[in-house]
């Protein structure tokens, strides 16, 4: 009896020093954010799959293509709502950048780090879109780009087209200047075009809007942490009252600052308390009522009622208000922020936030090779 009570203890002693382990393993993780890099790794891995579906096999990405496989239809429909949906991607890597943006600062709010943040993000950012894109330029100004509408006319895929060119070197050059300084219409301006897929849009949107997570962090350190979530919630309905890329950005600011600030970081392990009870919703049961609503939006106007896709910005008060007809000002050509994707991405971060476990399976080095190809680096 007496020598069963020491191997208990010591059985006892061992599973602390590993749960002591894998707590000061996970708070090293949390710390970094490397999680994070992962979960930019996953998201690379998907782009990719998109881009080679749109090249290659357009039915599975869009539904307007001639022709349309009954097979094809099916995965898409299945699938694309959840694992290479465009305006899911690049939503995820917008709101990923707020998120990411403001780390050092709310970790250290000091001068020095503010000034680095403002100071190193157009170089991170500009210095390699600017050199990759002159080089993308340079390459299809010199060769012949008629075999790319040859092959998009044989696999009648009609998203595949050739990249514009530009007249002059002066045009080029405004273009690779403007890619930092548009504010509006970033879809169509003339870098966007001359890029392959059409996609440096997202960046000039993401340097655009690190300057309004700029604006918030740093008041968010000295106010109390119960204004932070009152403020930013109250900024992000003004936003998508109004339809702008602004919500998104407090969604990601959002975010980092219940990761990173002690006091909302408890309320967010302890849960949401039902008002005028001492029960508590655990945040991932939030999570996944987010999730599960993101969900079926898309697949409701992805999957069943494509057509309607753009129905979404009836929810949008602005659209109301407007002088003209129709959608007004709310441009359905241009890309916009989408309920849908935010409800899922919110969803993914907080359960993400919840849990320590899947933190450190994202820090796997091999998603974060690939998420170190996406710009992903902390600024």
């Amino acid at each position: 009896m007496s020598s069963s009570r020491p191997a208990s203890r010591v059985l006892s002693l061992a599973k602390d020093a590993l749960q002591d382990k894998t707590r000061r393993r996970s708070s090293i993780y949390s710390l970094n954010q490397g999680y994070l890099t992962g979960l930019r790794g996953i998201l690379v891995i998907q782009s990719f799959v998109w881009l080679f579906f749109q090249t290659f096999i357009p039915a599975l990405v869009s539904h307007a293509e001639t022709r349309q496989p009954f097979y094809q239809v099916v995965l898409r429909k299945a699938f694309s709502p959840v694992l290479w949906e465009p305006s899911l991607l690049y939503s995820f890597f917008i709101i990923l950048s707020a998120r990411t943006v403001c780390i050092h600062f709310l970790q250290d709010a000091s001068t020095p780090k503010f000034a680095r943040s403002l100071i190193s993000r157009p170089i991170r950012i500009g210095v390699p879109i600017s050199i990759a894109l002159a080089i993308s330029m340079a390459v299809f100004s010199t060769i012949d780009t008629s075999y790319i509408s040859q092959a998009a006319s044989a696999m009648e895929n009609s998203i595949l087209k050739e990249p514009a060119k530009a007249a002059d070197a002066t045009i080029g050059f405004n273009s690779i200047y403007n890619i930092l300084w548009v504010y509006r219409d970033f879809s169509t301006q003339m870098g966007n075009k001359l890029w392959p897929s059409e996609t440096l849009w997202t960046v000039s949107l993401v340097y655009y809007q690190s300057y309004t997570v700029y604006a918030f962090m740093v008041i968010l350190p000295f106010t109390r942490p119960g204004w932070h979530l009152q403020g930013l919630i109250w900024f992000g309905l003004g936003s998508f009252w109004f339809n702008t890329w602004g919500w998104y950005s407090a969604i990601g600011l959002l975010v980092a600052d219940l990761s990173i600030n002690p006091a909302l970081r408890s309320a967010l392990t302890r849960g949401m308390r039902v008002p005028k009870s001492t029960w508590r919703i655990p945040y991932w049961a939030i999570s996944i009522l987010f999730i599960l609503a993101g969900l079926a939006m898309k697949y409701i106007w992805i999957a069943a009622f494509p057509s309607h896709i753009n129905t979404e910005l009836h929810m949008h008060p602005a659209k109301y208000f407007q002088p003209t007809d129709g959608l007004g000002n709310l441009d359905v050509d241009q890309p916009y922020p989408r309920l849908d994707n935010a409800l899922i991405i919110v969803g993914v971060l907080l359960a993400l936030e919840a849990s320590e476990e899947a933190q450190i399976y994202l820090c796997s080095p091999f998603l974060k090779y690939f998420g170190d190809r996406s710009l992903s680096k902390h600024d």
